[in-house]
Order: structure tokens, then C-alpha cells, then sequence
């Protein structure tokens, strides 16, 4: 997956290579031909979800979405780069994944969601910078099934079995993620007006109310330890500002 297949090497835009090249007897060749069609399609947000739905079905079934004995993340960091260089939005890609924990392949499997966590957490790492609606979503999305983490920790406080140590590995699973997330919105202000939101729209039930605040007050949390980047921006912008004042101001003297 790390090597790239360009268009001219692509026999479904060039079909004169197809008879003079050995490689394209390889089937990891066509899989990633087949994946760098697929970028080119996946333009809009219906069609982008369309295309990576099968996907993860696929790796739900086969079990593909350990980073030890699967292949999802390798496939998906592809996809990701290829949507990049074709100018897709790959922010939906992230938020399309992260949106997949409560599909009814995974929503119960507590091992499975951290697997499919670490993934997105991956592409978060590669992901440019920039405050996008699909950023902000798929951030309100984790803190939604974080309260879910919360909840069942409640809920599981006298448990003995693994169901709890997986409870817990996906909520620092999840937070983490959040902190990378955060760390691409480069802004604390679209989290706290996303999470204010959450707060106005708490449900009369006791535990949800309580796990609701808690996942809110964790994620505020780990919000305010990120630098704000657009303020360092602008700081940074007023000091080059003064200096460049400072200096011509200077000339001026010389003169």
C-alpha cells in the first residue's frame, strides 16, 4: 500500500500498458488500481459514504480491523492519501469511520470499536489542519459514544469479568482520539459551542444527564491542553506586524 499507482500507469486509463508490464498480474496491483478508481468517484459526501460502507462491512465480517492481523487501516490510510491528492474530502472519510461505532456489527463489540478507534485515530494523525463541519461531527460523534463508555462503567462497576477492562480501554481509546481531533480543529471555540450545544439537549433520565456532563467536562478537559493554534496565528501575525513597523520606522531615522 505505500507504493502509489499514477494515471499513467492506471490500464483502465492507459489499456496500452496491459499486455507489456508483468505487474499487472499482481493482484495487489489491481487493488490498488481499484482503490485509486474509487478515489477518483468519491466526490460528494453521498458517493464517498457509498463507496467506503462495503468497505467496512467487509472488514467487520473478516475481522480486519486489528492493526496486528488485519488490513483496514492499511487500506483505509491509502484511500485517505489517494482522496488527498485527487482533492476529495477526506475529513468525511474520517467522520464516515467514526460514525461507523454504532453500526450492528460493532456497536456491541467493545474490542472491535477500539480497533475501529485506533484506525480513525490514524488517520487523524495524517489528516490536514483545518475546522471542518466533518471534523467538528465526528468529534461530537466520539462524545457521544464516550458517554456511552461512561454509562456502562456505571453500570459495570461490580463487574469481574473483561467486560469492564475493554469498557475501559475504549474510553481512553476514545478520548485520545478526541485529542487528536481537537489538535486538527486548531480552535477551542467550535468544541465548546458543539459541546454547549450537547449540554442544552440533555436527556430527563438521571445516569444519561450524569454521564452526559462527565463525558462534556472530559472532553473540555482535554480541549483546553491544546494550544489554540488560529490564536498563536494572530498573536505571531501583531509581533511581524510591530517588527515590520519597527524597522521601517528605523530606515526612516537613518534617513
Amino acid at each position: 500500500m505505500s507504493k502509489r499507482v499514477s494515471s499513467l500507469q492506471n490500464p483502465v486509463t492507459n489499456p496500452d500498458l496491459y499486455s507489456t508490464t508483468d505487474t499487472f498480474k499482481s493482484p495487489s496491483y489491481w487493488s490498488k488500481v481499484c482503490l485509486n478508481n474509487v478515489a477518483r468517484l468519491a466526490k460528494e459526501t453521498t458517493t464517498v459514504r457509498r463507496v467506503v460502507e462495503p468497505l467496512f462491512h467487509h472488514f467487520d465480517v473478516e475481522n480486519h480491523w486489528s492493526s496486528d492481523t488485519g488490513v483496514a487501516c492499511s487500506v483505509i490510510l491509502y484511500l485517505q492519501s489517494l482522496l488527498e491528492e485527487s482533492g476529495g474530502n477526506s475529513h468525511l472519510l474520517l467522520s464516515i469511520l467514526i460514525k461507523h461505532l454504532v453500526h450492528k456489527n460493532v456497536a456491541k463489540q467493545s474490542r472491535v470499536q477500539i480497533h475501529n478507534v485506533d484506525v480513525a485515530t490514524q488517520l487523524t494523525q495524517n489528516a490536514k489542519l483545518q475546522a471542518s463541519v466533518a471534523i467538528i461531527g465526528a468529534i461530537t460523534d466520539l462524545i457521544k459514544q464516550l458517554q456511552k463508555c461512561l454509562q456502562n462503567a456505571a453500570e459495570l462497576s461490580n463487574a469481574v469479568d473483561d467486560m469492564a477492562k475493554w469498557n475501559t480501554d475504549l474510553q481512553y481509546a476514545l478520548e485520545n482520539c478526541i485529542s487528536q481531533l481537537s489538535k486538527k480543529v486548531g480552535d477551542a471555540r467550535p468544541n465548546l459551542d458543539m459541546m454547549s450545544g450537547l449540554l442544552e439537549n440533555i436527556p430527563n433520565n438521571t445516569l444519561i444527564a450524569r454521564t452526559t456532563i462527565s463525558a462534556a467536562h472530559r472532553t473540555a478537559q482535554i480541549v483546553s491542553s491544546i494550544p489554540n493554534i488560529s490564536y498563536y496565528k494572530k498573536i505571531r501575525a501583531r509581533i511581524l506586524n510591530k517588527l515590520f513597523l519597527a524597522s521601517c520606522q528605523s530606515l526612516l531615522h537613518r534617513k
